[in-house]
Parts: C-alpha cells; sequence; structure tokens
C-alpha cells in the first residue's frame, strides 16, 4: 500500500501492512526512463521528488554552476526537504501509534561529486507503544525510538550520462524493492552501491548491490528480510535471526520519446533466496484528447538452490515458480478503470505452494504484481491466481482522488480470499504541500481445519504538509 519529496504531517491510521494511495501499490517503483531521467535537478535520492510543497529545487545551468563560487555550490546549489509524520494505526483492533520527522538533503557538485542524506526522528521520548494487541503490531509502522541516517551517500554524476551513488541508498527504479511509501514514517534503504547509465535514445541501464537494509519500523541496517522481521520474528514465516549477505541486480529500461510504449528487463540475486527474472512492458493507445487506453504485461521467472534460508527452516524443497500478468487500463478525463490479472504457480513443495520470493516487499503490497491490493497481494498470500478491478475517480480540478477496488485472489495453500479497498487522496489547493490521506481495507477469507485464514481489517488517516 505504498507506491513512488519532504513533508510535515500528522496522520491517522488503520490498517497491516503498509501501501501506496490509491491503486497504485504495484505502479509505486516504476520509474519513466525518460532522457531527463539523469538530468541536472533530478535528485533520485530524494525520496521526496516530485511531491507537491511550499518549497523548490533550483534548476541551475551548467554555466551558472560553473560561475559560482564553491561555498555556493555546495550551501546553494543543492536541495533540502523537511518533513514531519504522526500516525495513528489500527490492525484487527491493535492501536500502533508513531510520529516523527524527516530531514533530505544534498549538496551542490563539485567535479561532479556531491554529498547527502536522509535523517529520521521517530518517537523520541517512547519505547514501545502499541500495547493494546501486541500481536496486531504493523510491521511497516515505527513503534520504537528512531534517530539515524537512513541515507548518507556520496554521488557522482557525468553530464545526464552517468550517476553513481553509494553508502547508504535509496533505489527508485527497481520493481522489486520497497524504497518509499508515501504513509510511512520513513524509508526503507539500503547500504550498498547504485549506478545508472543513459545509454541514449531514451536505454537506461541499471546495477546494484547492497549487503544490509534498513526495514520500516527496524532500528538500524541488518542483514534480515521481511521473511524474518526483527521487530517480531513470530509475525513472519521464518522466525529465526537467519542473515542474508544481500542482493546484487541489473535492469535495462527504454521508452518512446512520448513514452507511448515502454519496457523493463531485470535480474535479481537474492542471497540464500533465490533468482529473479522480471520483465514488464506498457502500449497506451490514444483515442482523443480526453480518452485513452493502456495495454500492461508482465512475467517472471525464478529458480535458485535447494539449500536457502526458507527450505533450511522448513518453509520449502525448491525455488521454483513463475508469473504472468495482464493489465488493462482506461482514462477518461476523471476517470481511470483498470483491470489486472496475475497467475503465480510452481511445484507444490515450493515456498506457499511456488509463489515468488521477494524479501524486500514481503507484507508490505509494494510488489509491482498488477492485482497486488492495499493490504495484501498474491506475494503476501501464496501461488495461485487473481484478479483486480480498481476505477479511480479525480474530483475539484484533480486535487481530490478516491479510488476503490475489489480482488479476488484464489491461493493454493491457503482459503481463497477478497479484498476490498477504498482510498483518499486530496492535495489542499489553498495550502500547497498539504495533503489528507485516508484508507480502509478488509479481506474476507474462510478459516479452513488448520487455522488458516479468517477476516482483516485495516485503515488509515494521516495529514502531511510537505517543504
Amino acid at each position: 500500500m505504498f507506491k513512488r519529496i519532504m513533508i510535515f504531517s500528522a496522520g491517522l491510521i488503520c490498517t497491516n501492512t503498509y501501501g501506496i494511495t490509491l491503486e497504485e501499490e504495484s505502479q509505486e517503483q516504476t520509474t519513466d526512463v525518460a532522457s531527463s531521467y539523469l538530468s541536472r535537478g533530478n535528485y533520485l535520492q530524494n525520496p521526496y521528488l516530485g511531491l507537491p510543497s511550499q518549497g523548490g529545487t533550483a534548476n541551475l545551468s551548467e554555466s551558472q554552476i560553473a560561475s559560482d563560487r564553491i561555498a555556493k555550490r555546495i550551501f546553494a546549489d543543492g536541495t533540502w526537504n523537511v518533513m514531519g509524520v504522526a500516525s495513528y494505526y489500527d490492525q484487527n483492533g491493535g492501536n500502533n501509534y508513531g510520529f516523527g520527522v524527516n530531514i533530505f538533503a544534498q549538496t551542490g557538485e563539485i567535479a561532479g561529486f556531491s554529498i547527502g542524506g536522509f535523517l529520521t526522528g521517530v518517537n523520541p521520548y517512547t519505547a514501545q507503544i502499541n500495547p493494546s494487541d501486541p500481536d496486531q503490531q504493523a510491521l511497516g509502522l515505527s513503534t520504537k525510538e528512531q534517530l539515524e541516517m537512513q541515507e548518507f551517500f556520496v554521488e557522482y554524476k557525468y553530464s545526464d550520462i552517468l550517476q553513481i551513488d553509494a553508502g547508504r541508498i535509496g533505489i527508485n527504479n527497481s520493481p522489486w524493492l520497497t524504497y518509499y511509501q508515501n504513509n510511512a514514517l520513513n524509508l526503507v534503504t539500503y547500504q550498498g552501491a547504485l549506478a545508472n547509465i543513459d545509454l541514449g535514445n531514451h536505454w537506461l541501464i541499471t546495477a546494484l548491490a547492497f549487503n544490509q537494509a534498513q526495514m520500516l519500523g527496524e532500528t538500524g541496517f541488518n542483514n534480515q528480510t521481511y521473511y524474518n522481521s526483527s521487530i517480531d520474528p513470530t509475525l513472519t514465516p521464518d522466525g529465526t535471526s537467519n542473515s542474508t549477505p544481500g542482493t546484487i541486480a541489473a535492469g535495462l529500461s527504454w521508452n518512446t520519446p512520448t513514452e507511448l510504449l515502454d519496457f523493463r528487463l531485470w535480474g535479481y540475486k537474492f542471497y540464500d533466496y533465490s533468482n529473479l527474472i522480471y520483465a514488464d512492458s506498457n502500449l497506451k493507445l490514444k483515442a482523443s484528447d480526453k480518452l485513452n487506453f493502456e495495454i500492461g504485461a508482465q512475467g517472471a521467472i525464478q529458480f535458485g538452490s535447494d539449500q536457502n534460508i526458507l527450505s533450511n527452516n522448513g518453509l520449502a524443497n525448491n525455488v521454483n515458480s513463475k508469473m504472468l500478468g495482464l493489465q488493462l487500463t482506461m482514462n477518461y478525463d476523471w476517470l481511470e478503470l483498470k483491470l489486472g490479472y496475475n497467475n503465480i504457480w510452481g511445484p507444490n513443495d515450493s515456498f506457499e505452494g511456488g509463489n515468488i520470493i521477494s524479501p524486500y516487499t514481503y507484507s508490505l503490497a509494494t510488489d509491482p504484481l498488477y492485482t497486488t491490493s492495499w493490504m495484501l497481494g498474491l506475494i503476501d498470500k501464496s501461488a495461485g491466481q487473481a484478479y483486480k478491478i480498481a476505477p479511480t475517480v479525480k474530483f475539484l480540478d484533480d486535487a481530490l482522488e478516491v479510488g476503490i477496488s475489489a480482488a479476488r485472489y484464489n491461493t493454493v495453500t491457503m482459503p481463497a480470499s477478497n479484498e476490498y479497498d477504498i482510498t483518499f487522496n486530496y492535495n489542499v489547493p489553498q495550502i500547497k504541500g498539504f495533503t489528507i490521506f485516508a484508507g480502509y481495507g478488509y479481506i474476507v477469507q474462510p478459516i479452513d481445519s488448520e487455522g488458516n485464514g479468517g477476516n482483516n481489517f485495516e485503515g488509515q488517516i494521516m495529514l502531511s504538509y510537505l517543504y
């Protein structure tokens, strides 16, 4: 329920897994590969880049920067944002609270180099503040005191061709890695390096590697994943402290100059988990000035050694999974309608009946599948088939968006379920940067003979101000 700036916010939440506003969960990590992706002023490490805000970033030409003194280049030619947030989150009656302030800053360039960071301060003077029902701890909401640099990096940029970030970094264009959720207190970040190369003609190649991650709601970087979260391992499939050496991945992206057609191909090696190859493509068809259609297709193949963290703990005998998906979208002025389908299959003795292993999106509903809902999706359940319909309407000159969705999950290792969601996102025109978000989700699922299943609900209200 999260999907793809700096803000002051106060919020009220009632939900289980974090998500993006409206029906953009599966598109949150999607980044258009326009020629401006590596352009000056497009600060890729800024999680709040592009959101409405009172502040702004100076877009300076090469000649302007060259004429500035070194001190001005460092302190005046960069960018910064500030965000404050407070949240209440009710997961099946379990109260979760959190509040904090985030600061992002990046210096201007000197010989192509700059330094940046993201400082988060969450829940000062508090420890665990979820006393009502510890079993309903929200994995995506910090309830522990945090004060740390979630991002702290050195960046090198050569023209609009090459950009390298190293240190504690965010990754915003990789479909199977969670980064920023607009209803979360802070980020998911990674300790490693990221390189983007513009090959020209709208081709972009990305390579990354990291050895640790900073999960939502957790203090510090570690070698664990969302399959064994340190908040409460008993709430995750692998209730141990097993660690992974990290992840390496590479991706190739392309789109036409008018972005009518795009394509992505990614390969991942999740060490001690699996190998994943993923591809998707979208074709836009314009019928009139107000009416257009879009066809999306996606697929994935996953494989790996029988000796991995999940199989070693009795959760799978092998790693073998395949996925296909199709999405049809209609846009007419103030109305958007999406129809999505996904099928994940594999051997019955594979993890969750052949499900895709996704260590950094599991339980957060941030994977790229077309049928992932606001609360959960197939990745968070098991292999099977899913169908989703999601209309979104816009009012008040597009300031207010209301999204409704209904999804059916015919899963193989647990009872089939339905999820119904409604979300509201209002960018207050009179106060630029001030946003009101609300969401409610409900899962209907029978309980089987082993006690699996059961109905669940989540809801959220969040106020945010970005400067």
